[in-house]
């Protein structure tokens, strides 16, 4: 947030201003700002993916287990449970 709200600052500032000189330093900070933004949201995104990873992997261990235990049912002449809710496309 600090970093938006550092750019929402020099945005203001290049625009209060027709010194080119200044426009080029208010540009050259803006690149560090925008920088910072880009390395959070890497890192989120990293995480995002490493969490969705996990829950595929976890859902396609649950939807497993459901098939074996549809099986054991089966074979022991149990009569079959209710239909799982269809699948979400992902």
């Amino acid at each position: 947030m600090e970093a938006e709200e550092a750019r929402a600052a020099l945005r203001q500032e290049f625009h209060a201003t027709e010194d080119q000189g200044r426009q080029h330093q208010i540009l050259e900070e803006s690149l560090g700002h925008i920088a910072s933004q880009l390395g959070l949201v890497r890192a989120r995104k990293k995480e995002l993916d490493r969490l969705e990873r996990e829950l595929t992997s976890k859902q396609r261990r649950v939807r497993a287990r459901l098939r074996e235990i549809e099986g054991e049912d089966a074979a022991a002449g149990l009569p079959q449970r209710a239909a799982a809710p269809p699948r979400l496309a992902s």
